[in-house]
């Protein structure tokens, strides 16, 4: 064989050697990441401090799951508390007789009767008030709780949630129970577009209004139940009832770190009734710190597991339409800027696309229709997930290294095969030339 053809050999055998670490599935099925706390300890969640979903009729809310030892543990939720503010994927107020003052949001809070009053929100640089009220009728409300970036009361048959984040988000939650609530709007605060089969739209089970004020804009939003408008001397109010449903209000977030063509997009999904639920996460030392707010009627979200560059979710839904999911990671939860991002589906891998209408606007109903799409990498990253139809599922997410595969046995003894086989073929190639 001429020289130049054991050489061209040479490579071609380390090659074939080489290239089944790349093409192997250990990134792709987990085997070489790091077992969860399910797997190390059997429960998933770790040392659960506090979580909202515990005993609720709606499960939204901010949840922290403690990795370490309790003798810091205040300590480290105050730490991650700071962390989440400073990537404005949630916040912490204040609240001391009916003054609630947020890092997102501010208003006034009526313990008797659960009435807000000037319901103010941070919108980039400025706080907008968007309702000079927020009455539900005949309500009478238990003390209010507040933990982190949640304050919560209830009478045993509807509650009120309220997030301190970037959407300022306003929940009221009736269970099997009529309830009506009137938003008064603000000054200068307009109804732009109102959204619901009874107005021609072709979106069904939701009604929704959308207001605006300058450039910001939100939603006022039920499933199942009936929006109407009425504006007069005391100004412009929008009713909303229903009976053993919910009703939301949600802003648009303006953030430097958030991509302003992404939120649009998800804007008009949630008004849609397209997007299930949202989830924003902080992972610190085996810790995790979570906020999860639920966009429609009987869908429910949970953290099963959250470890850096990877998080397991289970999601469920008594709709079987197919929806979408949105995760909110900082940099250093999900290293996306740099790994390879994996998103599985009930153990399967699912398919990527650089595409985001093809996950936004996705509607198929089989497995392999189930898709995501990495809206922004950077400070926050925000990953949109589309499961095509629904009963109960697992979603796991993960940060994979390119490299994850040469460091395992199976890489390093291959990459050791190669180099050898490359040396015996040398030492024959000098013999020859001898």
């Amino acid at each position: 064989m001429p020289h130049k053809g054991i050489k061209i050999f040479i490579i071609a055998i380390a090659v074939m050697l080489i290239a089944p670490i790349f093409a192997s599935p250990a990134s792709a099925d987990g085997g070489m990441m790091p077992k969860t706390p399910m797997q190390q300890s059997g429960n998933g969640m770790g040392n659960h401090a506090w979580n909202w979903s515990d005993g609720q009729t709606w499960h939204d809310g901010m949840g922290f799951i403690y990795g370490g030892n309790q003798q810091h543990m205040e300590e480290q939720m105050r730490e991650m508390m700071q962390e989440g503010m400073r990537y404005a994927l949630f916040a912490s107020f204040s609240y001391s007789s009916g003054v609630a003052d947020g890092y997102f949001i501010d208003f006034f809070y009526d313990e008797t009767t659960g009435t807000v009053t000037n319901y103010t929100l941070k919108f980039k640089n400025e706080m907008i008030r968007f309702f000079d009220q927020i009455l539900i009728n005949n309500f009478d409300p238990d003390a209010p709780v507040v933990r982190g970036a949640v304050l919560h009361a209830d009478n045993g048959s509807v509650q009120i949630i309220i997030h301190d984040n970037p959407t300022g988000m306003y929940h009221v939650v009736s269970n099997a129970t009529h309830v009506l609530v009137s938003f008064q709007l603000a000054d200068d605060v307009e109804i732009a577009r109102i959204i619901g089969s009874r107005y021609g739209e072709q979106f069904t089970g939701r009604e929704a209004v959308i207001i605006s004020k300058g450039l910001a804009r939100a939603i006022i939003a039920t499933d199942d139940g009936t929006i109407t408008t009425v504006t007069g001397s005391g100004g412009t109010f929008v009713n909303v009832t229903t009976n053993g449903n919910h009703i939301m209000f949600r802003a648009m977030p303006a953030l430097a770190n958030r991509s302003l063509t992404a939120e649009e997009a998800l804007f008009y999904s949630l008004a849609q009734n397209r997007l299930g639920c949202e989830i924003s996460l902080l992972v610190r030392n085996g810790s995790a710190m979570y906020d999860i707010m639920e966009y429609r009627h009987q869908f429910r979200a949970k953290i099963m597991s959250a470890l850096k560059n990877r998080v397991i979710l289970e999601v469920s839904s008594e709709d079987h339409e197919g929806k979408l999911v949105l995760l909110n990671f900082d940099k250093e939860t999900m290293e996306a800027g740099k790994r390879e991002m994996i998103v599985k589906l009930d153990g399967e891998r699912i398919k990527e696309t650089s595409m985001p209408l093809e996950v936004l606007f996705a509607s198929g109903s089989e497995k392999n229709d189930a898709a995501f799409t990495v809206l922004q990498r950077g400070e926050v990253c925000q990953i949109l997930i589309y499961v095509p139809s629904f009963s109960t599922h697992t979603i796991e997410v993960e940060s994979v290294s390119i490299f994850a595969d040469l460091t395992s046995p199976l890489g390093i003894g291959a990459i050791i095969a190669a180099v050898a086989v490359v040396c015996v073929s040398a030492v024959l190639l000098v013999s020859r030339r001898r």
